[in-house]
């Protein structure tokens, strides 16, 4: 997750120049939250499962992948090598 600061609720840095961690924190504590709330009631129930453990080799990677695209595909799955930008994948 991402979350962006506002311009008007700048990040607060130290004398060096280091970002004052807990105080961005918890400035930023109702929109940490709101964000964690809409990933919760996003998360889609038919969930894809993804290799445990040392099961990361290249060709589990890749099935996941090509299972991850393939839902969110809006016009079916490209080819491996395709821009999936271009089939619609940021939408």
């Amino acid at each position: 997750m991402i979350l962006v600061c506002k311009s008007s609720k700048p990040f607060q840095y130290t004398a060096k120049n280091t970002a004052r961690r807990q105080i961005i924190i918890n400035d930023y504590e109702q929109e940490i939250n709101d964000l964690y709330s809409a990933v919760a009631d996003s998360a889609q129930a038919d969930t894809i499962s993804s290799p445990t453990g040392n099961h990361w080799n290249f060709a589990a990677t890749l099935g996941f992948v090509r299972n991850v695209v393939n839902k969110v595909m809006v016009k079916g799955l490209p080819e491996d090598t395709s821009d999936i930008f271009q089939y619609g994948c940021d939408r």
